[in-house]
């Protein structure tokens, strides 16, 4: 063997303590950041622009961001234009391309709650958006609209459902292994789920005796959903398992003492759940809890964990309970992250009481698979009405996205758009917005049973008619960005 010269040895020693300590830690070297982000009057049109926000975030295989928007603004005429507007960012939230589309109506005949919320990468490099889970009061006003793109950001078709000639309020949507899409939602007093192909057309439907949809995951034996039997008052929540074909193979009650928010399943089978306080507008509760629990496909509790909290909280699955992202997900090293809001809020003395919300966090606690505490961190500095919203999205370099909104909604006190990146151990180095959480997590004790029930109701076909988005290309470089926090 060769023996090497002394002074290569010196040359490489020499640069190897030229190089800080951090560029060889994977946390310091992940991309962090918060950034607000917002519309420029004047690079759009001389229309007053009413207001845009975040709809939702998604990551691409590649490592890029994908962040849907929307923005409303009338023209001289009182024309309202609602534009769609779907922004690429690369790691570092700096945005690399933008698409937008249009809907405009005439005066007083705005389409109420159509708006598209969600997106989702699929395989292929295109994207699929919809207008999936809107709120409780705009339920009976939409249908759902689900629209897929190609890499381009191109339109291959946009399809709206009904339910006899009535819209159908859409709670879940997510992506198929075969391709295809699976939704489900509420129609008046049933739950329903259907499943699409690549096209769009309805496979099947079938209808179920229940209100709100928590959870829909497709697993090994086929689709398992979970959904709230009766109103949001009351405890009672059904988990259903389908085979491909929407034919039910076992059907149970869950019982508890406490409200169930959110639910997912592990690919071994267990399932997680999160449960609060059944009423939530009980204003003089001195403690609230959020309790994560652990348990097979028997109800045998493997573990259970109790987040606690001085004064009244929300889940972010689960405001009053009109949001339904479920606040979980399954990590890549096989843990648990929970993210949620906290309100600080105060009960005016009307009838019925009414809250009025003065500041808030987004909290995010990292779990193990057994339910050890790994991490938990408060982001916001309780700022003034803090929301979620979309979904939370563990990204290619093991952090976590999200978008979101702060400050007073009135025309005075415009609220903030703001997508946040932080690191797999919910880090941004030196930023004075995240802080290690106060929330105290300690052992629970809470009773879960399983009952056999029937939850198959009378069926009623969803019938699918297509519809146009026009792209809006006038529309360039309208969006701003301005960085609040960014790990060096």
């Amino acid at each position: 063997m060769k023996k090497m010269n002394p002074f290569t040895l010196i040359l490489i020693s020499v640069i190897l303590l030229a190089i800080p300590l951090s560029a060889f830690s994977s946390d310091l070297q992940t991309d962090a950041w918060i950034k607000k982000y917002g519309i420029e009057t004047s690079r759009v049109s001389s229309d007053d622009i009413v207001k845009t926000f975040f709809r939702d975030i998604e990551t691409t295989r590649n490592g890029n961001n994908i962040a849907l928007a929307k923005s409303t603004f009338y023209d001289e005429y009182d024309n309202y234009t609602r534009l769609t507007s779907i922004f690429q960012l690369n790691p570092s939230g700096n945005i690399t391309s933008e698409k937008h589309f249009f809907e405009t109506y005439p005066p007083y005949e705005r389409i109420k709650g159509n708006d598209f919320n969600h997106i989702s990468a699929l395989d292929d490099g295109g994207f699929v958006i919809h207008n999936c889970g809107k709120t409780y009061y705009d339920q009976h006003s939409t249908s759902l609209r689900v629209a897929k793109l190609n890499q381009e950001k191109e339109i291959i078709w946009a399809k709206e459902y009904s339910m006899n000639g009535d819209n159908v309020y859409a709670q879940k949507f997510i992506l198929l292994k075969n391709g295809g899409f699976l939704a489900a939602g509420k129609e008046w007093g049933d739950a329903w789920v259907m499943q699409l192909d690549s096209d769009g057309e309805v496979l099947w439907n079938n209808n179920f005796i229940g209100r709100n949809v928590l959870m829909l995951q497709e697993n090994n034996l086929g689709y398992i959903l979970s959904l709230i039997k009766d109103d949001y008052l009351k405890n009672e929540t059904a988990l259903v398992q389908l085979d491909h074909k929407g034919e039910i193979i076992w059907q149970i009650d869950i019982n508890s003492e406490d409200r169930i928010a959110g639910i997912t399943q592990e690919p071994d089978g267990d399932f997680i759940i999160t449960v609060t306080q059944s009423n939530s507008r009980n204003f003089g509760n001195a403690e609230n809890s959020i309790n994560l629990i652990k348990m097979d496909s028997q109800a045998n509790i493997k573990w259970q964990k109790k987040i606690a909290f001085g004064q009244l909280q929300y889940l972010a699955g689960w405001i009053l309970p009109f949001f339904v992202t479920n606040p979980l997900i399954i990590t890549k090293d096989h843990g648990i992250l929970l993210y949620f809001i906290t309100r600080k809020e105060m009960a005016l003395l009307t009838v019925p009481p009414r809250s009025v919300t003065f500041q808030g966090n987004v909290e995010m606690i990292k779990f193990d698979t057994d339910g050890n505490v790994e991490w938990k961190n408060s982001y916001g500095a309780n700022q003034r009405y803090q929301s979620i919203n979309g979904k939370c999205k563990q990204t290619a370099d093991e952090g976590f996205i999200m978008a979101g909104y702060s400050g007073k909604l009135s025309s005075d006190y415009p609220r903030n758009e703001w997508i946040m990146k932080v690191s797999e151990n919910g880090t941004i180095n030196a930023c004075q917005l995240v802080l290690p959480s106060k929330l105290l997590v300690t052992p629970s004790t809470l009773e879960i049973t399983m009952n056999d029930i029937d939850v198959l109701s009378s069926y009623v076909p969803i019938e699918s008619n297509d519809f146009v988005i026009v792209e809006a290309t006038e529309f360039t470089n309208i969006l701003e960005e301005q960085s609040v926090c960014t790990s060096d």
